[in-house]
């Protein structure tokens, strides 16, 4: 899970005793977020079975209390519709037969179970207020992004109009003769309108099945973005790899248009210099399958679903840019889910550098029919 909107309220607002664990350690949750428990717990108990305990705790907007098998309170409750456990507490008058000396030595666990109630009820409209608050701050971006589109249109009419006044017989030899600086302004007008239809179908993914489905050849569209990335891999010392032409086209909205950008932008914003970045197309039994293979940072086994999550990067990554958004491969599995097909991950780690890099292979699966 994500460092959402609702965990750092929660770590910023709480006044209890407590920190939160993540899904890291072996006894939190794989889809939510405790608060610590005591010394006791992590010396006397199996942690496996307090897992379970968790797992098994019954989760709704209003808090339940139950009790550990040592005695200890629980608390859970879905705030923002994430699972969020306080362990290890002695809440009072419930939990009088807790024994003394656990109510003398974890004295600071010692709370009143109603101001836990009312703490709750008060996040849940902070979080409210947050989230009304972003809602209307994400508007007004994406009205100044839509003017920006337009600016950027005209960037790209005019440095079209420029190339198509070169000598040629089509587009693609007038660009060849266009000087270094117009071929620059096209391609960076190009991938700057990329990247605004990838922040406008991440503010509203319904875009993503707007209008008709139409064929689309795969291997031309990522030729183009091989193409539009050329300066960036240069700079690198890498290349990107189309292994074997691929003719075959698929029925597809026209949102898919940015998987290439979205794989290649990922791939070269991470890959390690002097590196090849190689894509692979095959067409098997009612569906193709892309893969999309470079070396970048090692993408940690418990991360393979949450890199796919809003905002989230890969611990590994920051050791390589502080670029991106964590949005881009977010996007890339709304989309391709929406066409009904699978998007997966494999890290496999680099002998030369173990801890942090590793052979990244993205793979999507679109069915043709």
């Amino acid at each position: 899970m994500n460092e959402s909107i609702t965990q750092k309220i929660l770590k910023s607002l709480s006044p209890f005793p407590f920190i939160i664990t993540t899904s890291t350690n072996d006894m939190a949750l794989n889809d939510g977020f405790l608060f610590s428990y005591p010394r006791f717990c992590s010396k006397n108990i199996d942690r496996k079975k307090c897992k379970e305990i968790y797992k098994s705790l019954t989760y709704s907007n209003e808090i339940t209390h139950s009790k550990c098998p040592h005695g200890f309170s629980i608390f859970s409750v879905l705030c923002n519709n994430e699972k969020v456990v306080f362990s290890g507490l002695i809440a009072y008058p419930e939990n009088n037969y807790c024994p003394k000396n656990f109510r003398k030595k974890y004295n600071s666990n010692k709370i009143e179970s109603n101001k836990i109630i009312k703490w709750f009820n008060l996040l849940k409209e902070s979080i409210l207020h947050f989230e009304g608050f972003i809602q209307e701050k994400t508007k007004a971006a994406i009205a100044s992004l839509h003017d920006i589109q337009k600016t950027n249109s005209l960037i790209k009419q005019n440095a079209e109009d420029l190339i198509n006044k070169q000598k040629g017989s089509n587009f693609d030899e007038k660009f060849d003769k266009s000087p270094e600086y117009l071929k620059t302004i096209f391609k960076a007008s190009e991938l700057l309108s990329n990247q605004m239809e990838l922040i406008s179908l991440f503010s509203n993914p319904a875009v993503i099945t707007a209008g008709k489905k139409r064929p689309f050849e795969v291997f031309r569209f990522f030729d183009k973005m091989r193409f539009l990335y050329l300066s960036k891999t240069e700079t690198k010392g890498c290349k990107i790899i189309l292994k074997s032409p691929f003719s075959s086209a698929i029925q597809v909205y026209d949102s898919f248009a940015l998987i290439p950008h979205i794989l290649i932008d990922n791939a070269v914003k991470y890959c390690e210099k002097n590196k090849n970045i190689t894509v692979s197309f095959e067409s098997i039994t009612n569906k193709v399958i892309i893969k999309v293979k470079s070396f970048g940072p090692l993408i940690l086994p418990d991360e393979k679903d949450r890199i796919f999550e809003k905002f989230y990067k890969g611990r590994k990554s920051q050791l390589y840019t502080s670029e991106g958004a964590g949005i881009g491969l977010y996007v890339a599995k709304e989309i391709v889910e929406k066409h009904k097909g699978k998007i997966l991950v494999d890290s496999i780690v680099s002998t030369h550098n173990a801890d942090s890099c590793a052979e990244n292979i993205f793979t999507i699966e679109i069915p043709t029919s």
